[in-house]
């Protein structure tokens, strides 16, 4: 079974890309380790 999530959408205007790509990346990290039994590694 596949899952899919959206989340909200994120403000890139105005955003430098190195900011708007650090919290895409901490929402799917948040994410992953919500649906996952397995530990994540912590970021950086």
């Amino acid at each position: 079974m596949l899952r899919v999530r959206i989340g909200k959408p994120i403000e890139t205007e105005g955003r430098m890309p190195d900011d708007v790509l650090a919290d895409v990346e901490a929402w799917i990290e948040a994410q992953l380790q919500e649906i996952s039994d397995v530990p994540r590694p912590t970021s950086r």
